[in-house]
């Protein structure tokens, strides 16, 4: 099925049908069409922007985002908040109980999340998140946040370097209304004041009681994840120590 503004909106909850949409057959990366219309001023409210494919999508560290046409969920939108570059770590979070929420109501697919922004289903890599910032260069304050979602659908040929460790959705569903579901859902927990619940949500999925490879400061470290703060920062035992890691990545150790 075709990407739909109008059967997007009707999906939406009456509260967010006002939100801009804008739809394109194929364009490089949603984040960085995003980034550029925000900083050039095209942008100036609460937007979503969806492709049928993407040239050059991207995910975490400039690693590319396979995204070919038709079988995928290629999106991103922008929030004008009054946020600090602190909140990055919870819009992913959110965004993250968003797609798995709305997978589980419309599929019955169950996901799990691994922190902080990859979803994994059997333990590959079906959806990723990106949240990035454009910042006033005169007050050095956040000026939007731009939060990009790539899901397979229904992708069912991968690159060989992805074979082993992506996988797709693969449920006939409509794009429109998981994008619509996704959207009422990460709106209802954006607009809500407990953050705390918001951590429950995102343990209820997140992959814990995993051996982990992490790195900080280019220094290789092991441990074992214990569960997230309410910050949503990663807590790991490290050699019965707590390590807390705020940023970065980890590699589960399957030795």
């Amino acid at each position: 099925m075709n990407l739909s503004e109008q059967e997007i909106k009707n999906y939406l909850n009456i509260k967010y049908k006002n939100i801009s949409i804008k739809i394109f057959d194929t364009i490089s990366s949603t984040n960085d069409y995003a980034k550029q219309a925000v900083s050039q001023k095209q942008i100036k409210d609460t937007t979503l922007i969806i492709t049928n494919s993407q040239t050059a999508g991207r995910g975490r560290f400039d690693r590319n985002f396979f995204s070919p046409a038709q079988t995928g969920i290629y999106m991103t939108f922008v929030l004008f908040p009054k946020k600090t570059i602190n909140d990055i770590l919870l819009i992913t979070i959110i965004s993250a109980i968003s797609v798995v929420t709305a997978v589980k109501k419309l599929t019955g697919i169950n996901l799990n999340i691994k922190w902080v922004n990859d979803i994994l289903l059997n333990n590959k890599k079906i959806a990723g998140i990106l949240t990035e910032t454009v910042l006033n260069s005169k007050t050095n304050t956040v000026e939007s946040l731009i939060t990009g979602i790539g899901i397979n659908v229904t992708t069912e040929k991968f690159p060989d370097e992805l074979k082993n460790i992506a996988a797709s959705l693969n449920v006939n569903i409509s794009r429109n209304k998981l994008i619509a579901e996704i959207m009422n859902i990460f709106f209802d927990l954006y607009n809500g004041n407990e953050k705390i619940n918001l951590m429950d949500l995102y343990k209820k999925y997140l992959i814990a009681n995993k051996k982990v490879i992490y790195y900080i400061d280019g220094k290789k470290f092991t441990g074992k994840i214990e569960s997230i703060n309410n910050n949503g920062n990663l807590i790991i035992n490290s050699n019965n120590k707590q390590a807390i890691l705020n940023s970065g990545e980890i590699f589960f150790d399957e030795q």
